[in-house]
């Protein structure tokens, strides 16, 4: 799997939300629900899924 840090874009995270981002996308065993979600479309780009993963986290935060 390509290294997350040097996808285009990705610059603004910090090195721990990358090694979990990427534990999350490549070993979804934490959450049901990410679990699910990131079966759903199993033909998704890494810049989909990053995006969409930006949005569960926008999500979640607005609910805390």
């Amino acid at each position: 799997m390509q290294n997350l840090e040097w996808a285009p874009g990705m610059s603004m995270f910090n090195d721990e939300f990358i090694i979990m981002a990427e534990t999350i996308l490549t070993t979804p065993s934490g959450s049901l629900y990410l679990y699910s979600y990131s079966t759903m479309d199993l033909c998704m780009t890494l810049s989909n899924a990053f995006s969409k993963w930006k949005k569960i986290v926008a999500h979640l935060e607005k609910c805390t």
